[in-house]
Protein backbone atom coordinates (compact mmCIF):
# COMPACT_ATOMS: atom_id res chain seq x y z
CA UNK A 1 0.00 0.00 0.00
CA UNK A 2 2.78 2.46 0.86
CA UNK A 3 4.60 1.62 -2.38
CA UNK A 4 1.43 2.20 -4.40
CA UNK A 5 1.00 5.59 -2.68
CA UNK A 6 4.67 6.53 -3.23
CA UNK A 7 5.31 6.94 0.51
CA UNK A 8 8.64 5.05 0.72
CA UNK A 9 10.98 6.80 -1.74
CA UNK A 10 14.06 5.10 -0.30
CA UNK A 11 12.66 1.69 -1.27
CA UNK A 12 10.65 2.51 -4.42
CA UNK A 13 13.42 1.55 -6.87
CA UNK A 14 14.25 -1.72 -5.05
CA UNK A 15 10.59 -2.76 -4.98
CA UNK A 16 10.18 -1.83 -8.65
CA UNK A 17 13.07 -4.13 -9.60
CA UNK A 18 11.59 -6.91 -7.46
CA UNK A 19 8.19 -6.56 -9.16
CA UNK A 20 9.80 -7.15 -12.56
CA UNK A 21 10.72 -10.69 -11.57
CA UNK A 22 8.04 -11.66 -9.00
CA UNK A 23 4.63 -12.50 -10.40
CA UNK A 24 3.13 -13.08 -6.96
CA UNK A 25 3.90 -9.57 -5.74
CA UNK A 26 2.95 -8.09 -9.10
CA UNK A 27 -0.46 -9.82 -8.93
CA UNK A 28 -1.00 -8.54 -5.37
CA UNK A 29 -0.14 -4.99 -6.47
CA UNK A 30 -2.53 -5.29 -9.43
CA UNK A 31 -5.36 -6.46 -7.14
CA UNK A 32 -4.66 -3.55 -4.80
CA UNK A 33 -4.73 -1.01 -7.62
CA UNK A 34 -7.98 -2.52 -8.94
CA UNK A 35 -9.58 -2.17 -5.51
CA UNK A 36 -8.38 1.43 -5.19
CA UNK A 37 -9.77 2.19 -8.66
CA UNK A 38 -13.18 0.76 -7.67
CA UNK A 39 -13.22 2.87 -4.50
CA UNK A 40 -12.32 6.04 -6.42
CA UNK A 41 -14.98 5.33 -9.04
CA UNK A 42 -17.60 4.79 -6.34
CA UNK A 43 -16.57 8.01 -4.62
CA UNK A 44 -16.78 10.05 -7.83
CA UNK A 45 -19.82 8.39 -9.44
CA UNK A 46 -22.06 7.48 -6.47
CA UNK A 47 -20.96 9.05 -3.19
CA UNK A 48 -20.12 12.65 -4.14
CA UNK A 49 -23.18 13.17 -6.42
CA UNK A 50 -25.44 11.99 -3.56
CA UNK A 51 -24.17 14.69 -1.16
CA UNK A 52 -26.51 17.72 -1.22
CA UNK A 53 -25.05 21.08 -2.12
CA UNK A 54 -24.62 23.60 0.70
CA UNK A 55 -27.56 26.01 1.05
CA UNK A 56 -25.32 29.00 0.34
CA UNK A 57 -21.61 29.76 -0.20
CA UNK A 58 -19.40 30.11 2.83
CA UNK A 59 -19.07 33.74 3.87
CA UNK A 60 -15.63 35.25 4.40
CA UNK A 61 -15.49 36.02 8.11
CA UNK A 62 -12.05 37.66 8.05
CA UNK A 63 -13.27 41.27 7.82
CA UNK A 64 -15.97 40.68 10.43
CA UNK A 65 -13.48 39.12 12.86
CA UNK A 66 -11.06 42.02 12.41
CA UNK A 67 -13.84 44.51 13.27
CA UNK A 68 -14.71 42.50 16.39
CA UNK A 69 -11.05 42.41 17.41
CA UNK A 70 -10.77 46.20 17.11
CA UNK A 71 -13.98 46.64 19.12
CA UNK A 72 -12.71 44.25 21.80
CA UNK A 73 -9.42 46.10 22.14
CA UNK A 74 -11.19 49.47 22.22
CA UNK A 75 -13.61 48.27 24.92
CA UNK A 76 -10.81 46.92 27.12
CA UNK A 77 -8.82 50.12 26.63
CA UNK A 78 -11.77 52.18 27.85
CA UNK A 79 -12.29 49.94 30.86
CA UNK A 80 -8.64 50.09 31.88
CA UNK A 81 -8.62 53.85 31.31
CA UNK A 82 -11.57 54.33 33.70
CA UNK A 83 -10.02 52.02 36.28
CA UNK A 84 -6.66 53.78 36.03
CA UNK A 85 -8.13 57.27 36.45
CA UNK A 86 -10.29 56.14 39.38
CA UNK A 87 -7.31 54.47 41.00
CA UNK A 88 -5.25 57.65 40.87
CA UNK A 89 -8.10 59.69 42.38
CA UNK A 90 -9.08 57.30 45.14
CA UNK A 91 -6.23 54.87 45.51
CA UNK A 92 -7.40 53.02 48.61
CA UNK A 93 -11.06 52.63 47.60
CA UNK A 94 -10.15 51.76 44.01
CA UNK A 95 -7.67 49.10 45.05
CA UNK A 96 -10.22 47.45 47.33
CA UNK A 97 -12.89 47.57 44.62
CA UNK A 98 -10.50 46.16 42.03
CA UNK A 99 -9.61 43.25 44.32
CA UNK A 100 -13.31 42.59 44.97
CA UNK A 101 -14.11 42.56 41.23
CA UNK A 102 -11.22 40.15 40.53
CA UNK A 103 -12.43 37.84 43.29
CA UNK A 104 -15.98 37.80 41.90
CA UNK A 105 -14.72 37.08 38.37
CA UNK A 106 -12.52 34.24 39.63
CA UNK A 107 -15.43 32.80 41.61
CA UNK A 108 -17.66 32.93 38.51
CA UNK A 109 -15.03 31.15 36.39
CA UNK A 110 -14.53 28.39 38.96
CA UNK A 111 -18.24 28.00 39.78
CA UNK A 112 -20.29 29.25 36.79
CA UNK A 113 -24.01 29.78 37.38
CA UNK A 114 -25.99 26.54 36.94
CA UNK A 115 -27.84 25.95 33.68
CA UNK A 116 -31.48 24.88 34.04
CA UNK A 117 -32.93 21.83 32.32
CA UNK A 118 -35.60 24.06 30.77
CA UNK A 119 -32.96 26.25 29.11
CA UNK A 120 -31.08 23.25 27.69
CA UNK A 121 -34.29 21.64 26.42
CA UNK A 122 -35.40 24.92 24.83
CA UNK A 123 -32.19 24.97 22.77
CA UNK A 124 -32.69 21.31 21.86
CA UNK A 125 -36.29 21.94 20.76
CA UNK A 126 -35.21 24.85 18.55
CA UNK A 127 -32.44 22.77 16.99
CA UNK A 128 -34.84 19.86 16.42
CA UNK A 129 -37.33 22.19 14.73
CA UNK A 130 -34.66 23.53 12.37
CA UNK A 131 -33.50 19.99 11.54
CA UNK A 132 -37.09 18.95 10.83
CA UNK A 133 -37.54 21.82 8.38
CA UNK A 134 -34.27 21.02 6.61
CA UNK A 135 -35.26 17.36 6.19
CA UNK A 136 -38.67 18.14 4.66
CA UNK A 137 -39.20 15.94 1.60
CA UNK A 138 -36.48 13.54 2.70
CA UNK A 139 -36.39 10.15 4.40
CA UNK A 140 -34.54 10.10 7.72
CA UNK A 141 -32.55 6.96 8.49
CA UNK A 142 -31.32 6.29 12.02
CA UNK A 143 -29.60 3.34 13.62
CA UNK A 144 -29.56 2.63 17.33
CA UNK A 145 -27.88 0.31 19.79
CA UNK A 146 -30.21 -0.88 22.54
CA UNK A 147 -29.17 -2.34 25.88
CA UNK A 148 -31.92 -3.62 28.15
CA UNK A 149 -31.01 -4.59 31.72
CA UNK A 150 -33.54 -6.53 33.78
CA UNK A 151 -33.59 -5.29 37.38
CA UNK A 152 -34.61 -8.70 38.72
CA UNK A 153 -31.46 -10.61 37.70
CA UNK A 154 -29.33 -7.93 35.91
CA UNK A 155 -29.60 -9.93 32.68
CA UNK A 156 -28.60 -7.81 29.68
CA UNK A 157 -29.97 -7.95 26.14
CA UNK A 158 -28.12 -6.19 23.33
CA UNK A 159 -29.40 -5.50 19.83
CA UNK A 160 -29.26 -2.97 17.03
CA UNK A 161 -32.25 -1.64 15.14
CA UNK A 162 -32.87 0.90 12.41
CA UNK A 163 -35.69 3.26 11.56
CA UNK A 164 -36.70 4.82 8.25
CA UNK A 165 -39.21 7.64 8.59
CA UNK A 166 -40.57 10.29 6.30
CA UNK A 167 -43.80 11.83 5.09
CA UNK A 168 -46.50 9.14 5.38
CA UNK A 169 -43.96 6.35 5.86
CA UNK A 170 -42.34 4.57 8.78
CA UNK A 171 -40.44 1.30 8.95
CA UNK A 172 -38.38 -0.32 11.67
CA UNK A 173 -36.01 -3.25 11.17
CA UNK A 174 -34.13 -5.25 13.76
CA UNK A 175 -32.47 -8.61 14.14
CA UNK A 176 -34.67 -11.41 15.45
CA UNK A 177 -32.38 -11.71 18.47
CA UNK A 178 -33.59 -9.31 21.10
CA UNK A 179 -37.01 -8.80 19.51
CA UNK A 180 -38.60 -9.10 22.97
CA UNK A 181 -36.44 -6.26 24.30
CA UNK A 182 -37.40 -4.05 21.36
CA UNK A 183 -41.08 -4.84 21.92
CA UNK A 184 -40.69 -3.92 25.59
CA UNK A 185 -39.08 -0.59 24.65
CA UNK A 186 -41.94 0.15 22.27
CA UNK A 187 -44.40 -0.50 25.11
CA UNK A 188 -42.54 1.89 27.41
CA UNK A 189 -42.60 4.61 24.76
CA UNK A 190 -46.32 4.26 24.09
CA UNK A 191 -47.23 3.99 27.80
CA UNK A 192 -45.44 7.23 28.63
CA UNK A 193 -46.49 9.24 25.58
CA UNK A 194 -43.07 9.24 23.90
CA UNK A 195 -42.68 9.17 20.12
CA UNK A 196 -41.90 5.66 18.88
CA UNK A 197 -41.44 6.98 15.33
CA UNK A 198 -38.62 9.23 16.60
CA UNK A 199 -36.96 7.46 19.55
CA UNK A 200 -34.38 10.10 20.52
CA UNK A 201 -36.67 13.11 20.39
CA UNK A 202 -36.07 16.15 22.58
CA UNK A 203 -39.63 17.27 21.84
CA UNK A 204 -41.10 14.00 23.15
CA UNK A 205 -38.83 14.10 26.21
CA UNK A 206 -39.90 17.67 27.01
CA UNK A 207 -43.57 16.67 26.61
CA UNK A 208 -43.18 13.73 29.00
CA UNK A 209 -41.39 15.97 31.51
CA UNK A 210 -44.08 18.66 31.26
CA UNK A 211 -46.84 16.15 32.05
CA UNK A 212 -45.22 15.12 35.36
CA UNK A 213 -46.94 16.56 38.39
CA UNK A 214 -43.68 16.71 40.30
CA UNK A 215 -40.15 16.14 39.06
CA UNK A 216 -36.54 16.87 39.92
CA UNK A 217 -33.97 17.78 37.21
CA UNK A 218 -30.21 17.75 37.06
CA UNK A 219 -27.94 19.04 34.29
CA UNK A 220 -24.37 17.79 33.88
CA UNK A 221 -21.62 18.12 31.33
CA UNK A 222 -20.65 14.48 30.78
CA UNK A 223 -18.03 15.24 28.11
CA UNK A 224 -16.50 18.49 26.82
CA UNK A 225 -18.98 18.49 23.95
CA UNK A 226 -21.98 16.80 25.59
CA UNK A 227 -24.66 17.83 28.07
CA UNK A 228 -26.94 15.42 29.92
CA UNK A 229 -30.37 16.31 31.29
CA UNK A 230 -31.76 13.88 33.87
CA UNK A 231 -35.31 13.94 35.22
CA UNK A 232 -36.63 12.00 38.22
CA UNK A 233 -40.38 11.50 38.33
CA UNK A 234 -42.05 11.77 41.74
CA UNK A 235 -45.32 9.98 41.24
CA UNK A 236 -46.67 7.32 43.63
CA UNK A 237 -48.10 4.08 42.30
CA UNK A 238 -46.20 3.95 39.01
CA UNK A 239 -47.00 0.99 36.73
CA UNK A 240 -44.26 -1.42 35.73
CA UNK A 241 -43.88 0.34 32.35
CA UNK A 242 -43.99 3.89 33.74
CA UNK A 243 -40.74 5.82 33.59
CA UNK A 244 -39.30 6.55 37.03
CA UNK A 245 -36.29 8.45 35.69
CA UNK A 246 -35.02 9.40 32.27
CA UNK A 247 -32.07 11.21 30.77
CA UNK A 248 -31.00 12.45 27.37
CA UNK A 249 -27.51 13.42 26.21
CA UNK A 250 -27.20 16.27 23.74
CA UNK A 251 -24.27 16.89 21.44
CA UNK A 252 -22.95 20.41 21.14
CA UNK A 253 -23.09 22.70 19.29
CA UNK A 254 -26.16 21.43 17.38
CA UNK A 255 -27.97 20.03 20.49
CA UNK A 256 -28.76 16.78 18.68
CA UNK A 257 -29.85 13.95 21.04
CA UNK A 258 -27.39 11.05 20.78
CA UNK A 259 -28.32 8.95 23.83
CA UNK A 260 -31.30 8.24 26.04
CA UNK A 261 -31.68 6.22 29.22
CA UNK A 262 -35.07 5.15 30.57
CA UNK A 263 -35.57 3.47 33.93
CA UNK A 264 -38.80 1.65 34.79
CA UNK A 265 -39.78 -0.60 37.68
CA UNK A 266 -38.85 -3.67 35.66
CA UNK A 267 -36.03 -2.72 33.28
CA UNK A 268 -33.46 -0.12 32.31
CA UNK A 269 -33.13 0.84 28.65
CA UNK A 270 -30.08 2.51 27.11
CA UNK A 271 -30.55 3.74 23.53
CA UNK A 272 -27.53 5.12 21.65
CA UNK A 273 -27.67 6.57 18.16
CA UNK A 274 -24.96 5.10 15.92
CA UNK A 275 -25.98 6.68 12.60
CA UNK A 276 -28.12 9.54 11.31
CA UNK A 277 -28.74 10.51 7.71
CA UNK A 278 -31.44 12.21 5.62
CA UNK A 279 -31.66 11.01 2.03
CA UNK A 280 -33.88 12.19 -0.84
CA UNK A 281 -37.22 10.41 -0.86
CA UNK A 282 -36.67 9.17 -4.42
CA UNK A 283 -33.45 7.43 -3.36
CA UNK A 284 -35.09 5.45 -0.56
CA UNK A 285 -36.32 2.48 -2.67
CA UNK A 286 -32.76 1.95 -3.93
CA UNK A 287 -31.35 1.53 -0.45
CA UNK A 288 -33.30 -1.48 0.77
CA UNK A 289 -34.26 -4.81 -0.61
CA UNK A 290 -36.67 -7.44 0.62
CA UNK A 291 -35.02 -10.86 0.57
CA UNK A 292 -37.30 -13.66 -0.68
CA UNK A 293 -35.13 -16.80 -0.77
CA UNK A 294 -36.20 -19.96 -2.49
CA UNK A 295 -37.09 -22.72 -0.08
CA UNK A 296 -36.90 -26.39 -0.96
CA UNK A 297 -40.22 -28.21 -0.72
CA UNK A 298 -41.11 -31.84 -0.21
CA UNK A 299 -41.17 -33.96 -3.35
CA UNK A 300 -38.69 -31.74 -5.20
CA UNK A 301 -37.55 -33.16 -8.58
CA UNK A 302 -34.60 -35.51 -8.45
CA UNK A 303 -32.20 -36.74 -11.10
CA UNK A 304 -32.44 -40.22 -12.60
CA UNK A 305 -33.65 -43.00 -10.35
CA UNK A 306 -32.66 -41.25 -7.09
CA UNK A 307 -35.33 -41.56 -4.39
CA UNK A 308 -37.12 -38.33 -3.49
CA UNK A 309 -35.34 -36.49 -0.75
CA UNK A 310 -37.30 -34.90 2.07
CA UNK A 311 -37.79 -31.15 1.63
CA UNK A 312 -35.70 -28.73 3.68
CA UNK A 313 -37.59 -25.70 5.01
CA UNK A 314 -35.40 -22.95 6.43
CA UNK A 315 -36.60 -20.89 9.33
CA UNK A 316 -36.42 -17.11 9.18
CA UNK A 317 -33.52 -17.18 11.64
CA UNK A 318 -31.60 -19.58 9.35
CA UNK A 319 -32.32 -17.36 6.35
CA UNK A 320 -31.00 -14.35 8.23
CA UNK A 321 -27.83 -16.19 9.27
CA UNK A 322 -27.30 -17.44 5.71
CA UNK A 323 -27.43 -13.85 4.41
CA UNK A 324 -24.99 -12.68 7.08
CA UNK A 325 -22.66 -15.54 6.15
CA UNK A 326 -22.80 -14.54 2.49
CA UNK A 327 -22.11 -10.89 3.34
CA UNK A 328 -19.09 -11.96 5.36
CA UNK A 329 -17.60 -13.74 2.35
CA UNK A 330 -18.32 -10.70 0.17
CA UNK A 331 -16.38 -8.57 2.63
CA UNK A 332 -19.38 -6.24 2.94
CA UNK A 333 -19.40 -6.29 6.73
CA UNK A 334 -15.98 -4.75 7.27
CA UNK A 335 -17.01 -1.27 8.32
CA UNK A 336 -19.57 -0.86 5.55
CA UNK A 337 -22.98 0.71 6.36
CA UNK A 338 -24.93 -2.44 5.55
CA UNK A 339 -27.23 -4.35 7.90
CA UNK A 340 -29.61 -7.28 7.91
CA UNK A 341 -32.86 -6.96 9.83
CA UNK A 342 -36.53 -7.86 10.00
CA UNK A 343 -39.41 -5.88 8.57
CA UNK A 344 -42.83 -5.33 10.14
CA UNK A 345 -44.12 -8.67 8.84
CA UNK A 346 -41.04 -10.65 9.90
CA UNK A 347 -39.48 -10.63 6.43
CA UNK A 348 -35.70 -10.43 6.14
CA UNK A 349 -34.53 -7.05 4.80
CA UNK A 350 -31.07 -6.06 3.62
CA UNK A 351 -30.32 -2.35 4.08
CA UNK A 352 -27.42 -0.29 2.82
CA UNK A 353 -26.58 3.39 2.57
CA UNK A 354 -24.71 2.55 -0.63
CA UNK A 355 -26.22 1.12 -3.80
CA UNK A 356 -26.34 -2.62 -3.33
CA UNK A 357 -24.62 -3.13 -6.68
CA UNK A 358 -21.43 -1.91 -4.97
CA UNK A 359 -21.42 -5.20 -3.09
CA UNK A 360 -22.34 -7.27 -6.13
CA UNK A 361 -25.94 -7.77 -4.90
Amino acid sequence: MRYADGEIPEEQSWISRHLLSCWDCRARLSDLETAIKAIVQFRNNDFLPAIPNPPRPWANLGDHLRVLEVQRRTSWSRIFSVISSSFHRHRAASAAGFVLVCALVALWLVHPPPVSASAVLAKALAAESRASLSSTGKVVHQRFRLRRTAKSDRHETLLEFGIWRGTNMFRITASSTGAEALKGLEGVYKTNGLNWRDPLSATAYAGWRANLREAHDTVAQTDPGETTVRTFAKLPGLSIASIASAEITLRKPDYHVIHERLSTAGDDYDITETHFDAVPAEAFPLMSRKITPRRATAGAPTRGDEPPKPGVTLTDDQIEMAIRHALHHLGADLGDPITVGRGPDGEVILESLRPLRFFGL
